[in-house]
């Protein structure tokens, strides 16, 4: 995530509306009517990152649990074979 997403104030190529450009100069949005929509778009990037970051601990997650489930299946079926012989 090197690359930043900044809100541009009012004025300037944008005319009376903010914007959002990148930190290596690429034009992400022009003529946002408000602030808090010009934050809002500049903040995705982080979102996306914090949830792919989410995704893949949920993923890791599951199947440390489902490695866990299949131990326990395997224990219970070891000790049913020993008591029904």
């Amino acid at each position: 995530m090197n690359e930043q997403w900044i809100v541009g104030e009012p004025g300037g190529p944008s005319g009376p509306f903010y914007s959002v450009v990148s930190s290596t100069g690429r034009v992400i949005a022009m003529q946002i009517p408000n602030e808090r929509d010009a934050i809002l778009i500049a903040s995705l990037p982080k979102l996306i990152y914090l949830l792919r970051q989410n995704i893949d601990d949920y993923r890791r997650e599951r199947e440390e649990l489902k490695m866990t489930i299949d131990k326990l299946e395997a224990l219970i079926t070891e000790y049913d074979r020993s008591v029904t012989r």
